[in-house]
């Protein structure tokens, strides 16, 4: 699958599409469904990993597989929109990418990607700020942006202000957030906090991916 390049960053065309408004709809969708029945499948017949149906467009809060032949790499994700603090529509919404060469991974993840990016028309008066953070049930609130830390601030189109930060975690953080009975996000300047679906399916995530993943 081809790549486009915006603003000097390389984003996968698929990984694209699945931040857009297809992502929004809880719509049926027979792929999503194929995998959810091939994971749920691995785990009855004892498999040491999932396996995972291609999907490139899965809905808000369902998992999301592909291949990208030009890549030699699969990678597995889930977009999430935690709610916002402030009355009105949520501003950010999380991505959690899993990326690894070829088509299967026969282990956990050793780290994972972190995209919280913000939706396009929500608070137009408010600078998007460099900031990411994550508090969750206990301990200190992990600062993702804070001095001596490496992150992405980019932009979606050469004419936007910059409205995306990416950042790269340790897969433990992800699966503490997932084991987390609250989980609250400071992205871009805004405070937002993940519903109980959110958990939910960011658990299903993890238990997905724990153990080693294939997408066939």
């Amino acid at each position: 699958m081809d790549r486009i390049r915006k603003s000097g960053t390389n984003y996968p065309r698929a990984r694209l599409r699945s931040f857009g408004r297809d992502a929004e709809r809880p719509v049926v969708n027979p792929k999503r469904h194929a995998t959810n029945v091939h994971a749920v499948l691995s785990a009855l017949l004892g498999f040491s990993i999932a396996i995972l149906s291609p999907n490139n467009s899965p809905a808000l809060g369902e998992i999301g597989a592909w291949y990208f032949d030009t890549l030699k790499q699969s990678q597995v994700w889930i977009n999430l929109e935690p709610q916002g603090s402030e009355p009105g529509a949520n501003p950010v919404r999380l991505n959690i990418t899993v990326s690894f060469a070829g088509r299967s991974l026969e282990q956990a993840p050793g780290d994972v990607e972190l995209r919280a990016e913000s939706i396009t028309g929500t608070f137009p008066l408010t600078i998007r700020q460099p900031v990411f953070r994550i508090a969750l049930d206990s301990g200190a609130p992990l600062d993702f942006t804070g001095p001596g830390r490496t992150f992405q601030f980019v932009s979606r189109c050469p004419e936007c202000a910059a409205d995306t930060l990416i950042v790269r975690v340790p897969f433990k953080v992800v699966r503490d957030a997932a084991a987390s009975r609250t989980v609250v996000v400071e992205a871009l300047g805004f405070s937002t906090r993940m519903k109980p679906a959110d958990i939910t399916a960011l658990r299903r995530f993890v238990e997905t991916v724990g153990k080693g993943v294939a997408v066939r």
